[in-house]
């Protein structure tokens, strides 16, 4: 009796040592979901979603793990070539299954590239993989970052500009940078220029004729096949999606600039005049001292008199 007593007592506590963390995940939930104050639809809907994102990223550990490969050596790896895919996918307008299927498609050579790299680059770090997979994944995301930032648009063809990152005004650093260096000639100077659009006119809004003609005869088709009421009206009309276009115009570049130029050229020449002011000032202040010190000297040399000045001008020597 007190042997099995004693057995379920070593189990239990073999139990609790084990699962030490879940256990104190559920107390804590347990305690602080009720205090919170969120629905049962938000929590259950919230788990869900990571739920289906979690078991992607076990998924993609899985292959590494059973290859003999450390948690996350390739994984970083993986994901830059997977959204390399999904960005030419939504580019492309190709989406859901397809999408995937697509993204897999142009993902997967990229992937088994950068896999054999990193295969070999392990094979001669034997006993460091950490630390190199580390550096390998630091490295790899700056080459990621310089594909997609900077190359996709300017030389990968982008078609839809949603996908590309707003330079802003980028565009007139160039000249921003001449006129300064023609007018400051030395010390250094940083220069930054706020823009604030009071009103975005750059918008227009058109109207897409052939959905609008589509949504149009399929509803008196509606009416007259179902002997429903014609009530079709400009209201019901303007609510169906994809019935008005919405488009960025080009932005005038130069005159943006030329605008830009007029701005840093005004507080260009309000530098320059504090400048000289400055420098005015201290050339006063230098003179004044430098008079100061002829008028100490002076009185020295005729406390010294003719001999004590013999003697200074030796010792100088």
């Amino acid at each position: 009796m007190d042997q099995g007593v004693d057995d379920r007592g070593r189990a239990l506590r073999r139990f609790l040592s084990d699962n030490i963390v879940p256990i104190m995940f559920v107390l804590i939930c347990a305690y602080c979901i009720p205090r919170a104050d969120l629905s049962w639809n938000y929590l259950l809907n919230e788990g869900m979603t990571r739920l289906g994102r979690n078991a992607f990223l076990i998924l993609s550990l899985l292959i590494p793990v059973m290859a003999g490969m450390g948690m996350n050596f390739g994984m970083t790896l993986g994901a830059m070539a997977g959204q390399i895919g999904l960005i030419f996918a939504a580019d492309w307008q190709v989406w859901g299954i397809p999408g995937l299927i697509l993204a897999a498609i142009i993902s997967i050579p990229i992937s088994v590239l950068l896999g054999i790299m990193i295969g070999k680059l392990l094979n001669r770090a034997k006993g460091r993989e950490m630390i190199t997979s580390y550096m390998i994944a630091f490295a790899m995301d700056g080459v990621y970052q310089f594909f997609v930032l900077f190359m996709m648009g300017p030389v990968i063809p982008i078609i839809h500009n949603t996908l590309k990152l707003p330079r802003g005004y980028g565009f007139a650093e160039d000249a921003v940078k001449s006129l300064i260096k023609a007018n400051v000639n030395r010390g250094k100077l940083d220069l930054f220029i706020t823009v604030n659009v009071t009103a975005d006119t750059s918008l227009q809004i058109s109207l897409n004729k052939p959905v609008l003609e589509g949504y149009l005869a399929a509803l008196k088709s509606i009416a007259a096949d179902y002997g429903v009421r014609d009530d079709i009206s400009v209201t019901a009309l303007s609510r169906m999606p994809d019935v008005f276009v919405v488009e960025k115009q080009e932005e005038d570049e130069q005159k943006l600039t030329d605008d830009i130029l007029s701005v840093v050229k005004e507080a260009l020449a309000k530098f320059n005049a504090r400048r000289e002011k400055e420098g005015a000032a201290m050339e006063a202040d230098l003179r004044s001292r430098a008079k100061t010190g002829l008028s100490l000297v002076e009185l020295e040399i005729v406390a010294l008199g003719a001999d004590g000045v013999g003697f200074a001008v030796q010792l100088l020597r």
